[in-house]
Order: C-alpha cells, then structure tokens, then sequence
C-alpha cells in the first residue's frame, strides 16, 4: 500500500489513472484539474444563489444543522451547473478518476465562516457509517474550493501515514471527531485556483484556518464512488457518460 507521507501532485495534462483502489488512505494534489475560468464561473453562480435568502423555517431540521456547520440548503446543492466543469473535461477526467466514476447527487456545497464551522480530525468512513443505509463504502473525496486565491482561506489538513479506522467519538453538530489526534506529523497542500484534493475515506483529515488566519472559504466537496458501491435508487452523476443517472449495481 502507498501512503502520503510525501506530496503527490498530478498534472492534469496526464491521462495516467491515479492509483485509487491500492489503498483507501492517501491524498493527491492534481493540479489544475479544472480551468481558473469554469471555477470562478461556478463561485460567481454560488453567489448569485446565496444573495437569495431562504426562510429558515422552510428548511428541514437536517438542512439547518448542514446550514449551521457551513453547508448550504437542499436548493442549492441541486442546482446541477455545480457538474458542469466534469462535463466540460469528460474525457480525461474520466480517466483520470477511473473506476469512481459515479459522483453523489446532491453534492457538498460549504462556505466556512467561523472557527465552530472547522471540520475536527476524522476519516470521511466514519462520518458515512453514522449515515446508515445511506452511507457510502469505499467513496473518495474530491475538495474544490470556489476561490481566486486559495491559499488565503481555510484549507484541509492530512496526518501522514497509513492508516485503517481508527475510533472515533461523537463531536457535538460535526457528529464525530478521532479519539487520538497525536500525530506523528501532517501536511497540507499550496492550492492554485483550479486545483483539487483527491483523498481516500480512511484518511484522516480536518479543517484549518489559513497561514493569514483567515476561515472564510467557499468549496465544492464531490464524493465519488464505483459502480459496486453505489446505493439503489440514489442519484449520481455518471463522469464517464456525462449524465445524471440512478444507482443500479446490477
């Protein structure tokens, strides 16, 4: 198994797969995966939608606690232009992704505002496991942030190493934190606008302010999975095809 004690960084003009199914720890900076343009497109049309306010007392008890730690109401994180940049480089993201070819519909939408809102150490399997049936096994995520300048917001932080589940204990809102935060040593990453994180669900991860110790920061957090571990009936965007699809593991 490979670890990520050193950073890997992957251009995108590469059609080389990553290696993701080796392990389900490890954490790759591909670089300008997505255009500076298609992704500040994305954070002009986050805006746009954000300058609506919504009543709260018409979201559900879910949407207002994902609206409490920074995430965005069900309206929003429908809208099915936040895809449009994996349709846009189908080919070679398809590839590159290959075979977690079916991203979760709804996706993860966050704008962190304030130190309560800073995701705490955790591995992404145990947050899936509180869901229940409707959790995922063996999903990958891939963190995108919607900023000109990346590096002066709040970012991701990874403990080094291999690791398989480690205990974790409830957490207030964020439903579950890892018991043991001692790490060994960590790392985190020098984003340019267009970037991305691609990390496995066992790697342990948190949020942390900027160098600056600025918070704010708006992101994308598109979970993908295989076919074989897709849920029936729930709803994906299937990068090789370029099209919404239902889960069918037949």
């Amino acid at each position: 198994m490979h670890s990520y004690v050193e950073q890997k960084e992957i251009k995108i003009t590469s059609l080389i797969p990553l290696d993701l199914r080796s392990s389900r720890c490890f954490v790759y900076h591909v670089k300008g995966l997505f255009s500076k343009h298609d992704i500040l497109n994305l954070r002009s049309h986050f805006n746009k939608l954000t300058a609506i306010k919504k009543e709260e007392a018409s979201l559900s008890e879910r949407e207002k606690l994902i609206v409490k730690l920074g995430g965005m109401d069900n309206k929003i994180r429908m809208d099915e232009m936040w895809y449009q940049p994996w349709k846009t480089y189908q080919e070679r993201i398809s590839q590159l992704f290959y075979p977690y070819s079916f991203i979760a519909f709804p996706t993860m939408i966050r704008h962190v505002t304030t130190e309560e809102q800073l995701v705490p150490w955790h591995q992404d399997i145990s947050y899936q496991n509180l869901l229940g049936a409707r959790g995922h096994q063996g999903a990958i995520t891939c963190f995108t942030p919607l900023e000109e300048e990346p590096n002066e917001c709040s970012t991701l932080e990874f403990a080094s190493g291999d690791f398989s589940e480690l205990p974790h204990l409830p957490y207030g809102d964020h439903g579950a934190k890892i018991i043991n935060c001692n790490f060994v040593s960590t790392q985190s990453f020098s984003l340019s606008t267009g970037d991305v994180l691609v990390f496995g669900d066992m790697t342990p991860h948190r949020t942390i302010p900027a160098k600056n110790g600025c918070i704010d920061r708006v992101s994308l957090e598109y979970r993908l999975s295989m076919k074989e571990d897709m849920l029936i009936d729930k709803d994906y965007f299937n990068i090789e095809k370029g099209l919404f699809v239902k889960g069918n593991k037949q």
